[in-house]
């Protein structure tokens, strides 16, 4: 007290120091922890200790400390002009986010995508960050900042969206070059399209198809069931034939629709064998359909 009133004389002083009385603790303390983090950043480059570094705690607890009492205006401009000479940054959060989306920016350059495999160990972290941003963004919290950022390097919040989007347009050119959205997968050309249509017709049996995709899919003539239609516009060609001639005998050499004399046919061994739906059978004996007929050639 009496060194802070400036009431001690100068050899007293001058003793007291000799023996190592600190006159001010706190600022004392203070500097011993600037000193520390001066060590750490000549050692490792940078200021930015985490809270959960237990081999730092001490450390890492002042750091944090002294960013929340800047925060509140409470350090001296002494104190901030001594910290940010090691590159002390203040908003480490903030700081962190730039460096992984300027490694974002790095990883696209060299690759050019931000797909990060699952097994690319180097780049672990950035995985990890871009998911992150991902979810931050579906829980509504990303900063308006952050999502223009990501936005305008052409960020995609749902990747799986995107994919579903690109096979939906190469369905579109190729309803346009063949006509429908029968895409054969046995051909190495549509093999992953045609898996793609596969999963489609598979996934809305399942009822797992969202409205939003069946609306786009069924815009473009899509198919859930292609055997199904087939039947049916067979089965309007037999209406056909039976206004124009009475019966249902179509018989397979009927040579101005040879494939609906096969069809016909084929109707009639399916019964036989019991491969044909209840469905099937009602709606053809409502035509008048006969079951067996003795075909002549």
């Amino acid at each position: 007290v009496a060194y802070s009133q400036s009431k001690l004389s100068k050899e007293r002083i001058a003793k007291l120091e000799a023996v190592g009385l600190v006159w001010d603790v706190f600022e004392s303390e203070w500097q011993r922890m600037f000193d520390s983090l001066s060590d750490y950043k000549s050692q490792n480059g940078h200021c930015f200790l985490s809270v959960k570094d237990k081999q730092n705690q001490e450390l890492a607890n002042w750091v944090s400390g002294q960013r929340k009492s800047y925060l509140k205006s409470k350090l001296s401009t002494e104190r901030i002009a001594k910290l940010e000479t090691l590159g002390f940054v203040w908003d480490a959060f903030g700081s962190s986010w730039q460096s992984m989306f300027e490694a974002l920016v790095d990883y696209k350059a060299k690759n050019r995508h931000y797909n990060v495999p699952k097994g690319d160990i180097a780049n672990k972290s950035l995985r990890t960050w871009i998911q992150a941003q991902r979810n931050n963004y579906k829980k509504g919290k990303l900063s308006f900042d952050r999502i223009a950022k990501l936005g305008e390097f052409g960020f995609s919040w749902d990747p799986y969206e995107d994919v579903w989007l690109s096979k939906f347009d190469a369905l579109i050119a190729y309803r346009h070059k063949n006509g429908d959205c029968r895409v054969p997968d046995i051909y190495l050309e549509f093999k992953d399209l045609g898996r793609w249509v596969g999963m489609q017709r598979k996934a809305y049996l399942l009822g797992k198809l969202s409205t939003e995709r069946i609306a786009k899919l069924e815009s473009i003539g899509f198919e859930w069931s292609p055997n199904d239609a087939d039947w049916q516009m067979k089965f309007e060609d037999l209406q056909v034939f039976k206004r124009k001639h009475g019966h249902c005998r179509v018989l397979r050499s009927y040579r101005q629709n040879k494939a609906l004399g096969e069809w016909v046919s084929k109707q009639r061994m399916s019964y036989r064998r019991g491969n044909l739906s209840v469905a099937r059978i009602a709606k053809l004996e409502a035509l008048g359909f006969e079951w067996q007929v003795i075909e002549r050639y």
